[in-house]
Parts: C-alpha cells; sequence; structure tokens
C-alpha cells in the first residue's frame, strides 16, 4: 500500500491536531505503509527514513493563492508517485481540492481525516461562505470522510447527502497513556487530600475560573481546603486565574505551565479526578478527556454534546451544567463516594478509553483501505 498524504498540522508543532496527525501517520509506518508525507508550513524539517518521506512546503494553505498552489502541488504529486490511497489530514487540502475549475480525475481512492467541519459553523460572513462553497465541491472528491461522533451528527443535521461518505473515527491517543489495571489507583479519600486536574489551553472559554471559584466557596463552608487543583497549561487567562487564586487565598490551587503531551501522563496518574469545565463546545473531540480516562481517570465535564460519548454521568464520572454552585455540588459529591465505586469509575473510564488506543484507531482506518 502506498500513501500519498497532505497536512499542515503536525509534530512538531503543538496541538491535538498535530498530536493526532502525527499518531495516525506513525502508527501506518509501523504497519509497514509506504507513506509519503507532504507538510505546509516553516517550522519542519525534511525527514527521510525507509518507510516514510517528509516534504517541507514553506506555504500554506489559507489564502486564495495558496490554496491554488497546493491543489498543483496534490495533482504533480499525484502524477509523480501514482498512488494506491490519498489521504488528507486537515481540511484546508479539501478546500483546496474544492477551488479546481475542472472536473478532475485522481485514478485512486480519496480519503479525508477531519477534527471538524466548516459546514458545521454558521458561516454568517462572506468568507465563511465561501469558504464553505469551496468544501462543498471539495467533499465531491472525498469517498471517505473520517469523523468524531459528535462532528458527523452535526453535518448530517443539514448535509444528509454526505451520509454514504462519513465514518466514525476517533482521534488517536498514544499508547503511553494506558496503564496497567493493577496500576488503577484505589480512591481513599480518608487517608489523603484529594488531587483534581484539568490540562488545557488558559482561555476564557475553559471555564476553569468556575472550579477555582467552586474551592472558594467550600473553603468558606469547611474552613480549609477540602482538595488540591493542579492546572497544566498556559494562556491569555494565566494572570487572571493567578489573581483569582491569589484574591481566594487558595494554597492548594496551582498552575504548572505547559507540559509536553509525553510527560502528561505521569501527571495526570498522581490526580484523583479529571475536571473538563468548559463553557462551550469548543472541541470536536475531547482529547485530554479521553487521554484522563486512558489513565483510568474518573471524569468531572460540563456538560457538553461532544463529551457525550466519552463520560456518563454516574458511570465513569459526572456531568453539570458549566455554573460555580454546579461544580460545587459535583465535587462534594466526588469527595463522599465510596472506595468501591472510584474504582468501579475508575476502570469503566480505562474501559472507554481503551478504543481509542493509538493501535486501534490505525487498525480500524487499515480496514477501509482499498484492497
Amino acid at each position: 500500500m502506498k500513501i500519498l498524504c497532505f497536512t499542515q498540522f503536525y509534530i512538531p508543532d503543538i496541538g491535538g491536531m498535530q498530536i493526532s496527525n502525527s499518531l495516525i501517520v506513525e502508527g501506518l509506518k509501523k504497519k509497514k505503509v509506504e507513506i509519503e508525507l507532504h507538510l505546509f508550513g516553516n517550522s519542519r524539517k525534511i525527514i527521510v527514513n525507509e518507510n516514510l518521506t517528509i516534504n517541507n512546503h514553506k506555504f500554506i494553505p489559507l489564502s486564495f493563492f495558496g490554496h491554488l498552489r497546493t491543489l498543483l502541488l496534490v495533482i504533480s504529486s499525484i502524477k509523480k508517485v501514482k498512488p494506491d490511497l490519498i489521504l488528507f489530514l486537515d481540511e484546508s487540502i479539501t478546500r483546496s481540492l474544492g477551488m479546481t475549475p475542472l472536473k478532475l480525475n485522481f485514478n485512486c481512492k480519496i480519503f479525508s481525516i477531519n477534527s471538524g467541519s466548516t459546514l458545521t459553523r454558521r458561516n454568517l460572513h462572506f468568507k465563511g461562505k465561501l469558504n464553505a462553497f469551496f468544501i462543498k465541491r471539495g467533499y465531491e472528491y472525498i469517498d471517505k470522510l473520517f469523523l468524531s461522533e459528535s462532528t458527523k451528527n452535526d453535518l448530517l443535521k443539514n448535509h444528509s447527502y454526505l451520509e454514504s461518505k462519513i465514518n466514525v473515527l476517533g482521534r488517536p491517543i498514544s499508547n503511553n497513556f494506558y496503564l496497567k489495571e493493577e496500576k488503577f489507583l484505589n480512591w481513599k479519600s480518608n487517608e489523603k487530600i484529594p488531587v483534581l486536574m484539568s490540562v488545557g489551553g488558559l482561555w476564557k472559554h475553559k471555564g476553569f475560573d468556575l472550579i477555582i471559584k467552586s474551592l472558594a466557596l467550600m473553603k468558606k463552608k469547611y474552613g480549609c481546603e477540602k482538595c488540591e487543583y493542579i492546572i497544566i497549561g498556559d494562556g491569555p487567562e494565566k494572570k487572571f486565574l493567578s489573581d483569582l487564586i491569589k484574591k481566594h487565598k487558595l494554597l492548594k490551587v496551582k498552575i504548572l505551565g505547559y507540559k509536553p503531551n509525553s510527560d502528561l501522563p505521569s501527571y495526570i496518574s498522581q490526580s484523583d479526578i479529571f475536571v473538563i469545565p468548559s463553557i462551550n463546545e469548543g472541541e470536536t473531540f475531547g482529547r485530554s478527556c479521553v487521554e484522563a480516562m486512558a489513565c483510568s481517570k474518573p471524569i468531572l465535564s460540563s456538560y457538553l454534546s461532544n463529551l457525550s460519548n466519552l463520560v456518563k454521568e454516574g458511570e465513569n464520572g459526572f456531568v453539570v451544567k458549566p455554573n460555580i454552585k454546579n461544580f460545587y455540588f459535583a465535587i462534594e459529591r466526588f469527595l463522599n463516594i465510596s472506595r468501591s465505586r472510584y474504582i468501579k469509575m475508575s476502570k469503566s473510564s480505562y474501559k472507554i478509553a481503551i478504543k481509542y488506543k493509538q493501535e486501534n484507531i490505525v487498525n480500524q482506518l487499515i480496514k477501509q483501505f482499498p484492497k
């Protein structure tokens, strides 16, 4: 199997899509699939080995001319390589394909793995409408479109004609996150102060301030801090959150800053419950949620449709509408659960996360390859 792959999101850049795309390519490489990878942007180096060739192109497919250059590059690469399969790892490549004025015949299947879809957005402005127009044209060339469950549902609300092309595929999680069952942390709330943890960019919509304020209420009620709260991440809200922590004199709430994805298993494994307090949908998959579940952690989450297939109320976590009082009561519920229930929730998280393990996602993708 010879695959020609295109993307602008790839390691060493930081982000969920970069991590997912590199895990997909790495997983295919382990299966001895021959891949030629084309990257767009300035930050990468050309890497060559026996199973993977990476070609770096310094322009990115964002402007009109960038899209046209991408289209010409895709066409010329296909003619040169003659692949068995073309794989797009982000939607901008599909948008470039939609700009062709002539009907093209690539003589092979085209798959696209998308984090989200422009067609699920409101696209009220001219640029958004134009992007949606080219995406719709580009989708005509796509044989199989791989999306998360939530993105699929959102897309089919107004674009049911795409149903035959869509396949549900989660984003892969590194094998490093999956702890063996005997390493599940047993809940012993009477022996230590429990540790809550969140991972993500420090943006307002992430809702980390709601947890800080909930813990401040708890301190006021009990006269002491009942748990630790660790936030891993960086971003524009860091000063605001730091000032909020100082204001409420919360000595057990800490912002650790950015940590590489490869270091996260060791941090998450030391926590007792993982918290996702986002105040809007934002994400299409929920990578940090699955990574925590792979570490056998129960989840305390805002009610988000994109996490509804991951976090089950009472089964592997608690789900609430995001506000200070709801999180306060949810944390209090967690502090009072039994050891046996905690272990049951931990195992449930791990069981759900297993299907997103890198090798499982890659095998699921390979099953869809043309024979």
